[in-house]
């Protein structure tokens, strides 16, 4: 009979650094995913301090302009920049320590919750990109139509 008091057993052993049935993840795969850790971490640190002024630097402008329409529309836009900056920070740090762990027990794992992390900041990059791309669509449209209404108008 086994006593109910004692205390769980648990297995410490070391988990394997190298491919193997259990463990597909080898040596070469953590290597080309450590070379990029460094980086998605500084990237994430610049993108942390980034959000920060974003948020702080209108407050200023609030508090030395007043409270007025464009003053709160403009921290409104720059908090809702600060608010996706900082969410694609976390995502690379959030791959950044995934890495880590990676790098300290060579477990799929780890594996992939990096990539998952990855593959989140990766979406929103493509997001804010396709964004910015019918905005320069519609900035250079705008560039071209202006100018050719307002001659039509007698303005320029």
């Amino acid at each position: 009979m086994s006593n109910v008091y004692q205390a769980p057993q648990a297995d410490l052993t070391p988990k394997p650094k190298r491919a193997n049935e259990r463990n597909p993840v080898t040596q070469e795969m953590i290597d080309n995913v450590v070379n990029g850790r460094f980086w998605a971490k500084f990237i994430a640190v610049l993108g942390y301090i980034g959000a920060v002024f974003m948020l702080v630097v209108p407050i200023f402008g609030l508090i030395s302009q007043g409270i007025g329409g464009r003053t709160i529309a403009i921290l409104l836009i720059f908090g809702l920049f600060a608010f996706v900056v900082f969410k694609m920070s976390r995502f690379l740090s959030q791959y950044s320590a995934a890495v880590r762990a990676l790098q300290d027990s060579g477990d799929i794992g780890d594996m992939l919750d990096a990539q998952e992390y990855f593959a989140k900041y990766m979406k929103w990059m493509g997001v804010i990109t396709l964004i910015m791309m019918v905005f320069v669509i519609l900035a250079i449209i705008a560039a071209i139509a202006l100018p050719t209404m307002l001659s039509g108008m007698g303005g320029i």
